[in-house]
Parts: C-alpha cells; sequence; structure tokens
C-alpha cells in the first residue's frame, strides 16, 4: 500500500490530506470528504494523475491507483479499436480512461476506460462543458477488468 497526498487549491481553501491507496482494488471515502464541486474536484484530479478518482451517485468518493501493466495494454488496445471504428463511422467521439463524465441527475463522476459520445450530444454542450467533466452519460462505454 502506497500514501497519497491529496492537494487541491480552490480559491477558497488548501486541502491536504495523506491517505493510504491499495496498489490494486480501490479506496473508498464518505461523502464530504473531498472536495465537491466541479471546479475543486478538476483541480484535485489535475494535482493528482497518479490517481484515479470517481464520485458515487450518493457523494461516497473512490480513490484508485493507475492501472498496471496489463489494464493499460488492454485498455489502450480496446480504445484503438473503438477509435478505429469511430473514424470510420464518423458519428461520434471517443474518450480515453482519464475523462470524467458527471452522470447527470446525481453527483456521480465516472471515468470509464474507453468511451463513446455520438457528436451531436457532444456538440449540444457548450465549448465550457466540453472542457470540463463532460455533463452527460456515454452513449457507450469499456471497463477493463
Amino acid at each position: 500500500m502506497r500514501t497519497a497526498e491529496f492537494a487541491a487549491s480552490p480559491a477558497a481553501a488548501r486541502l491536504n490530506l495523506r491517505l493510504p491507496v491499495p496498489e490494486e482494488g480501490a479506496l473508498r471515502l464518505p461523502a464530504g470528504l473531498l472536495p465537491s464541486s466541479d471546479q475543486e474536484l478538476f483541480a484535485l484530479c489535475a494535482e493528482n494523475p497518479g490517481l484515479r478518482i470517481e464520485r458515487e451517485a450518493g457523494g461516497e468518493w473512490i480513490v484508485m491507483p493507475s492501472t498496471g501493466g496489463y489494464s493499460g495494454h488492454w485498455g489502450i488496445r480496446v480504445a484503438a479499436q473503438l477509435q478505429n471504428w469511430a473514424d470510420r463511422d464518423g458519428s461520434g467521439v471517443v474518450f480515453g480512461s482519464s475523462t470524467g463524465f458527471r452522470i447527470p441527475g446525481g453527483l456521480a463522476l465516472r471515468a470509464p476506460d474507453a468511451a463513446w459520445v455520438r457528436r451531436d450530444r457532444l456538440m449540444a454542450l457548450s465549448e465550457r462543458e466540453r472542457r470540463g467533466f463532460l455533463p452527460l452519460c456515454p452513449d457507450s462505454l469499456i471497463e477493463i477488468a
């Protein structure tokens, strides 16, 4: 198990936490422990690129280490095949494992290993929305186990 230091610097406050993050699996944290706004969470993720941070619909947090070789290898292979298909099809856009999707109707924030979104749905978002966590559920997603 390794220790991760979370350092987010939202305008109003600074959050510093040292948490044990398992080499495999995930660390689950209660709601309210990490920032709740998308801006603060975006900063937290940017300042901790070695971790994958997701939020459950109820506000609980899931903190995962970077993937191992097996998952990373298969994740990129699957994403490449999905991208090749999307290039031929032309109707949508592929996103990689570091893209956060803020699922509408709740607090959930997910980052699937690969995702595909119809182009018309993506273009219906504002430029600002497309630059942050995407406020939609992907049309298709893939998780590598």
